[in-house]
């Protein structure tokens, strides 16, 4: 056995643990950077299967908000940090954003005791219009943006679109117009998402 001193003062073998552990390190780092902090990378293999879901990889930071809700509560993006979010942004005259919202709540049921939080942004100029086409006993928060301005922001080009969001605040999957919410190839996407 090699014993011998470097000019460091550790020995060959020293020497090579230390490597090692610096390599699991780094190796940890870019993990951490290529997935959610809590799951699996998010690559093109999450999306196999779910040729009929109209989604598309993100990573990019969500912008910061503070709107305000229905019962005078305002939402900002804080708030909502440390666990998966919606962001449903939709529109009373959006004919196609009004048979979703019920599935919302179903969505909630199963997967909010795994920590998904949800806002649906209304983009109506009213917010009285948007509160009056909630389906009875919609218990999810409502937030308004007239003008549109949140919804430019993320990128939303048309009706309905939703944005998830992982723990971090990092947009992650973006949901372009109405979806089947509650089909098979949803929920295994939305599984292999929640922590």
């Amino acid at each position: 056995m090699d014993a011998r001193l470097s000019a460091s003062g550790l020995t060959r073998g020293q020497r090579l643990a230390a490597r090692s552990i610096l390599a699991v390190l780094a190796l940890g780092v870019v993990l951490l950077l290529v997935t959610d902090g809590d799951r699996r990378p998010l690559g093109p293999e999450v999306l196999a299967g779910v040729d009929e879901l109209r989604v598309q990889l993100a990573d990019d930071p969500a912008p910061s908000f503070d709107l305000a809700g229905t019962e005078g509560i305002r939402h900002r993006l804080g708030d909502f940090a440390g666990r998966p979010l919606l962001i449903h942004f939709w529109a009373s005259w959006c004919p196609t954003c009004l048979p979703e919202l019920p599935l919302f709540s179903q969505l909630q049921a199963r997967y909010g005791p795994r920590g998904l939080q949800q806002l649906h942004v209304s983009l109506d100029e009213e917010p009285a219009a948007a509160v009056r086409v909630l389906p009875r006993g919609f218990q999810l928060p409502v937030a308004f943006d007239p003008g549109g301005s949140l919804a430019h922001r993320f990128g939303t080009e048309k009706l309905p679109e939703v944005y998830l969001l992982d723990a971090h605040g990092r947009v992650r999957l973006r949901f372009v117009a109405n979806q089947p919410w509650l089909s098979p190839p949803m929920l295994r996407l939305l599984d292999d998402f929640m922590p």
